[in-house]
């Protein structure tokens, strides 16, 4: 018997797919629930083999707990529904640990076979979704890789050194003349092509990168 929980903010969705896999016979329905409140509650007597996450529930956006969801039931595939195609979301749920990702409506023999390719091989994408996914990571690669050398200005490299080496604003602009407030223009300049907000999350980044 393959057992299976279900969080879906939508009671007509939650009980079709109850009723589908049940009537198969070989899939057991541990909990069927709209909030994660509602499971977070309880104490289950079986681990559940797939979890089917709504991305938008009643109390919370699934991708938020995630990270909980896997502690609460190590070892259970996740499967994330959603009608909403932002492709960010998509995104979001592989990098924070969902095996597999559905938009709707829900295709129940669509359902199946993904929790039959997930038993075999432990994640799985529909190919055009699978496609989208590398285009997204990409993306995001590129965003997040800046050459300071060719993409910032000589002025730009100059203070990034300078902030890396740990000194204040008013030391740089100190040591490279120029004021205060146009030290601050070119941080600017820095954060918004890194795509950071802060100097602790510009050194982080920076750090991680090398």
């Amino acid at each position: 018997m393959i057992y299976v929980g279900i969080l879906e903010d939508n009671l007509e969705l939650r009980n079709s797919i109850t009723d589908y896999l049940t009537a198969t016979g070989s899939y057991s329905i541990v909990f069927s629930e709209n909030s994660y409140f509602d499971i977070k509650r309880r104490k289950l007597t079986v681990s559940p083999h797939f979890l089917l996450l709504d991305v938008h529930l009643v109390d919370v956006s699934v991708l938020d707990v995630i990270d909980d969801i896997k502690v609460r039931y190590p070892g259970s595939q996740i499967i994330v529904m959603t009608g909403d195609k932002t492709d960010s979301l998509l995104l979001q749920a592989i990098e924070r640990g969902a095996s597999s990702f559905v938009y709707k409506p829900i295709v129940m023999s669509e359902l199946i076979k993904i929790m039959g390719q997930l038993q075999v091989t432990g994640s799985f994408l529909e190919p055009e979704m699978l496609t989208k996914l590398m285009w997204l990571i990409n993306q995001k690669n590129k965003k997040n890789t800046v050459d300071y050398k060719t993409e910032l200005t000589d002025r730009e490299g100059d203070v990034l050194a300078l902030v890396e080496q740990g000194y204040t604003y008013k030391e740089i602009s100190q040591k490279l003349s120029i004021s205060y407030h146009t030290v601050n223009y070119h941080l600017k300049s820095i954060y918004n092509k890194f795509d950071v907000s802060s100097k602790l999350e510009l050194i982080t980044k920076r750090n991680n990168k090398n």
